[in-house]
């Protein structure tokens, strides 16, 4: 599994992406599956790689971090749906997530990250629709990270209805 995260940092870089702008979450249980545990408590270390404190899944720490730093991007597999009532609007994670597709020893990120990164300065346009959305729904950002710091799966609070 490291060699799949080395493989999307080096792809990263060939975008211009420095390493101290990529940071990486992981939960606590990870290195008991990892498969090269000294490199991967290396990074640890040299703080490339955050480990989640017992109990809190790195999705909590990931959009945390996301929330309070605008430009930022997801990438990973999961699609967080658990977290979606929580965040400002409907298609947030949708804006900020890049799926990781691996096929041999090719990475491919969906949407492809050379498309984004030529307008990372230029934010998207939101419609009316989810401009009223996020206007009747005003959250701060703090509010949001103590809800889903707090949340389990069963919580049954929907910001949108």
């Amino acid at each position: 599994m490291l060699e799949i995260f080395e493989k999307i940092v080096e792809y990263l870089q060939h975008f211009g992406i420095q390493l101290t702008e990529i940071k990486s979450f992981s939960d606590s249980s990870f290195r008991y599956h990892v498969d090269d545990k000294e490199k991967y408590f290396q990074y640890i270390d040299q703080k490339f790689i955050k480990e989640m404190p017992g109990g809190i899944k790195a999705d909590k720490g990931i959009l945390a971090y996301c929330l309070k730093h605008d430009n930022t991007l997801i990438i990973s597999q999961d699609l967080m749906r658990e977290y979606y009532p929580y965040l400002p609007y409907r298609g947030w994670i949708l804006e900020k997530r890049i799926a990781i597709v691996v096929v041999d020893d090719e990475i491919y990120l969906i949407p492809m990250l050379d498309e984004i990164i030529p307008h990372k300065s230029n934010k998207r346009k939101r419609g009316k629709k989810d401009l009223k959305k996020n206007e009747e729904h005003s959250v701060d950002t703090l509010n949001v990270l103590k809800i889903i710091e707090t949340s389990d799966k069963d919580l049954e609070l929907n910001l949108y209805d």
